[in-house]
């Protein structure tokens, strides 16, 4: 749409700038007419649940993180990943330091 509106060959500085204006107020036109239609047209509940998560019920957050702190195979997962993200941040954040001897640079890499 913005190249229907804008002339790419127009050297009118003036010209160029009323149709930038108006490819914006057509924009915003567009969204706005959008977001009306949302705030107008949803309900604020589907007639059905979307998922099975959705119906079911909620406990309270230092309650389930009681619970997830007294499962094994949590736990597990929990070190798996913290020990991979923790390796992989060490060497990301000393990589420069282990390079300088060799002269590789940020701009060497490009």
């Amino acid at each position: 749409m913005p190249s229907i509106i804008v002339d790419e060959t127009e050297m009118d500085k003036e010209k160029t700038h009323r149709q930038v204006l108006l490819l914006m107020a057509i924009e915003f036109g567009l969204s706005f007419v959008g977001a009306l239609l949302v705030v107008l047209l949803f309900r604020e509940k589907p007639p059905k649940p979307p998922s099975f998560g959705a119906e079911s019920v909620k406990i309270p957050f230092k309650k389930s993180l009681y619970v997830m702190m007294n499962n094994k195979s949590f736990l597990w997962l929990l070190l798996a990943f913290s020990v991979t993200n923790g390796v992989f941040n060490f060497f990301g954040s000393l990589l420069n330091l282990l390079l300088k001897p060799f002269n590789y640079t940020d701009v060497s890499s490009m």
